[in-house]
């Protein structure tokens, strides 16, 4: 029995038939792999982990503003009383 390319020549089939038998062989094995959801874990992680960044950016940012306003409110306070 001579192949070629997964073609046995000595046994025909139709060509749709082949077709589809490539198509469900490679959704299979796409559906195998582990490779795509383990990248989607890791952009999901990584998202989780800016969101966190920023809101802790903002959070210290406000603090920090609020301290520098104290302490120019409490400097005014000083020089006018002297």
């Amino acid at each position: 029995m001579l192949t070629f390319f997964q073609f046995d020549f000595a046994k025909p089939r139709s060509l749709s038939k082949m077709k589809t038998n490539q198509i469900s062989t490679a959704i299979r094995n796409f559906l195998r792999q582990e490779d795509g959801p383990t990248a989607v874990e890791y952009a999901i992680m990584l998202a989780l982990i800016v969101a966190v960044c920023i809101t802790a950016i903002g959070s210290v940012g406000t603090q920090a503003s609020t301290l520098m306003e104290n302490n120019a409110d409490q400097m005014d306070q000083f020089m006018n009383v002297n």
